[in-house]
């Protein structure tokens, strides 16, 4: 059994994003469960599939990999109001 932050520093290019990611990034985005792109991701790097169903409910991974994807206007956005919260909080 592969526990849940077995892969988290592990890195692969997110098409999405257009940039590089750690797995703990693509296991949690989506308010602590994983992108809906995920499988396609890391099947080549890792046993995704077993690793899902280890860690994941079956409700869980329904309601995650069904999410309707963000487009990347409102992935920028969103990234920028998380960096402008941490910004914020250390003043």
């Amino acid at each position: 059994m592969a526990h849940i932050e077995s892969y988290d520093k592990l890195k692969v290019r997110c098409p999405p994003l257009g940039g590089e990611v750690t797995f703990i990034y693509c296991r949690s985005v989506n308010q602590g469960l994983p992108c809906r792109n995920i499988i396609n991701c890391w099947a080549e790097r890792i046993e995704i599939g077993k690793f899902l169903q280890e860690n994941f409910s079956t409700q869980d991974l329904i309601k995650c990999l069904s999410i309707e994807p963000k487009t990347k206007l409102e992935r920028i956005l969103e990234l920028i109001n998380k960096t402008k919260g941490k910004t914020n909080s250390s003043d």
